[in-house]
């Protein structure tokens, strides 16, 4: 450079840029932008870490899977006895109505499937965290103060579930890798129904309600399909209350229903060629009409 006052100036403006940018990043590491571009693909997320939040399992078994949950709430049931009116002359002065509040209201943190065809090999990219509600279950009855005359009424048994435990404590459950993946559930339905027959809650009590006894802080998904068969709509919605049936036979069997998802796909996910138009045989329409599990990152 012929000028050398010009080159002086010029290395000064960059010795100073220089080092007031540096000084920017060491005065405060955690907000400066070269700490927040570093990344560790093989490092736990930062609230996974020792000293955040929560940290991983301590001594994981080589070959488990390990699913992060959040305790459910826990009840104690309550049985109460009230008179109900079943029908009769009686004075509207003795007759009360009463709500019987079944269910408390639930509020909590869960993680849910952000995307159902979530492309990225972290299975943490396809979670979101939602603050879900439960509203509370309750049941209005008609009830007789004056119980002299037993024609009017019966006594019947109420289970009331007081919360004892509002839950909410991220914990970890050790399970076998192959249950986060979609598992069969061999439960059949007749065509167009959504009842269960006895041999299918005994299916469902044995492939799924030790496990849920046993990891009792994991959420399980319950999915139904239908063939391409009939109405799209109407196939949606009948997978939607099959799948529904399941959960509410194990909500029967003393599961708390925030345990427990129902998801009907209809005929989105068929397992073979079956689609509208197509000629298949029954046992190729057979093979997409299934139930299907799996264990939730909660």
């Amino acid at each position: 450079m012929k000028n050398p006052i010009i080159y002086f100036l010029l290395l000064a403006f960059l010795f100073f840029s220089t080092n007031c940018n540096i000084s920017n990043y060491m005065s405060d590491p955690e907000d400066s932008t070269i700490h927040s571009m570093r990344s560790d693909r093989n490092a736990a997320p930062h609230h996974m870490r020792s000293g955040g939040q929560e940290s991983l399992p301590k001594s994981p078994t080589p070959g488990k899977c390990y699913i992060r949950c959040v305790t459910p709430e826990s009840y104690k049931m309550e049985k109460v006895v009230y008179p109900v009116y079943t029908g009769g002359d009686i004075d509207p002065n003795d007759l009360d109505t009463l709500t019987l509040v079944l269910n408390q209201k639930i509020s909590r943190w869960e993680y849910r499937s952000r995307l159902e065809n979530c492309k990225s090999n972290d299975p943490r990219d396809c979670m979101v965290l939602c603050y879900v509600e439960y509203p509370e279950e309750t049941i209005k009855i008609v009830v007789v103060n004056n119980t002299e005359n037993t024609d009017v009424f019966e006594y019947r048994t109420f289970g009331i579930n007081g919360l004892t435990d509002p839950g909410g404590v991220a914990v970890w459950e050790e399970i076998d890798c192959k249950l986060t993946d979609y598992n069969d559930l061999p439960v059949y339905f007749e065509k167009n129904s959504s009842i269960l027959n006895e041999d299918s809650k005994r299916s469902i009590n044995n492939k799924l309600l030790g496990l849920l006894l046993d990891k009792p802080n994991i959420r399980i998904e319950i999915s139904s399909h239908t063939d391409a068969r009939g109405d799209a709509l109407e196939n949606r919605k009948l997978s939607e209350l099959r799948a529904k049936a399941v959960v509410d036979h194990l909500i029967s069997e003393g599961i708390q229903r925030s345990r427990l998802v129902a998801r009907g796909y209809g005929e989105d996910h068929l397992k073979n060629h079956c689609k509208d138009g197509v000629e298949c045989t029954e046992a190729e329409h057979a093979e997409n009409q299934r139930t299907e599990f799996r264990v939730l990152f909660n």
